[in-house]
This record gives C-alpha cells, sequence and structure tokens, in this order.
C-alpha cells in the first residue's frame, strides 16, 4: 500500500507542479498536494490495518484452540462413557472399586466443566474480535470512499485547469 501511496504522490505532485507553472492558478499552501495529502495522511494514521490483520490472526488461534478444547472434550466424554459402563458392571463386583470409579467420575466431571468454561471464554473473545474487525474494515471503507473523493476533487480541478488554459 506504501507503493500505490507513493505512485500516487508521485502524480499529484506532478500534478501539482504543472499547476504551478502556469501563470494564471497561483496555488495557496492548504490547496497543494502536500497540503491535501498531509490531511490525507493524518486520516489514515487512524487506521491500523496491521492491527485488523493482528486481530484476524488472533481469532484463527482462538477458532484452532476452541476446535483443538471441543476435541478433548469429545474425547473426555468418550473415556468417561466407557467409565460408566465399567462402572456399572463393577457396581455388581466390588464396593471399593465402586467408590474409585465414582472418585475418577467426579474429577473428569470438574474437567468437563473446566473445558465448557475455556469454550465459554473463547466464544467472548471471538465475538470481541469479530467486533473490533467489523468496526476497523467500516473506518477503512469510509476513509476509501474519502479517497475516491478527493482523487475526484483533484481530477475535477485538473479538468477546470485544463478549461482554463484552453479559452
Amino acid at each position: 500500500m506504501a507503493a500505490a501511496w507513493t505512485n500516487v504522490r508521485k502524480d499529484l505532485t506532478q500534478f501539482e507542479d504543472s499547476l504551478r507553472s502556469a501563470p494564471t492558478l497561483p496555488l495557496k499552501e492548504s490547496e497543494t498536494i502536500d497540503g491535501k495529502m498531509g490531511a490525507l495522511d493524518e486520516h489514515l494514521n487512524g487506521v491500523d490495518e496491521d492491527g485488523l490483520e493482528r486481530q484476524l490472526g488472533e481469532k484463527d488461534v482462538l477458532l484452532k484452540e476452541r476446535d483443538e478444547t471441543l476435541r478433548e472434550k469429545d474425547k473426555m466424554l468418550k473415556i468417561l462413557g466407557e467409565r460408566l459402563k465399567g462402572l456399572d458392571v463393577a457396581m455388581e463386583r466390588d464396593e471399593d472399586l465402586n467408590a474409585g470409579l465414582k472418585r475418577e467420575l467426579g474429577e473428569k466431571e470438574k474437567m468437563l466443566t473446566a473445558f465448557g468454561e475455556q469454550l465459554n471464554e473463547k466464544d467472548a473473545r471471538i465475538k470481541s474480535l469479530d467486533k473490533q474487525i467489523e468496526e476497523r474494515a467500516a473506518k477503512v471503507a469510509r476513509l476509501r470512499e474519502k479517497i475516491a473523493l478527493l482523487l475526484q476533487v483533484l481530477f475535477n480541478m485538473h479538468e477546470a485547469f485544463e478549461h482554463t488554459l484552453g479559452a
């Protein structure tokens, strides 16, 4: 994007030089290309495209972690189901084994609860990132519209200048 701005600035500077060389249209400093580009640069400084890309990366990482947590949760549920089956069989055989399995089952349930809380936290962070990304994308779109409007104004000024020279 920096290269594109350099090319635009170069073209606009050449246009400004051609306007300055014309004896009929002296420009004020606020009307110069550098003055207008300075104002445009101030607007663009508020947009952090790298931040937007970084947030998209964070969202991808969180989604991957969330998927991994879901896979772990599924594994735990599968193990828990197998343990429950084993618990039913063990209950018929031995009371001591039964107590140990119940204790292990309680630990697994706690782990599943912790996984559920992690998923909720990651989902909340993903929603927050979605909102931030949406806001930044809207800001970028507004700035692009302003740039297009500025370029149209410059084009119109150029057309008026050519018309003035032709008259």
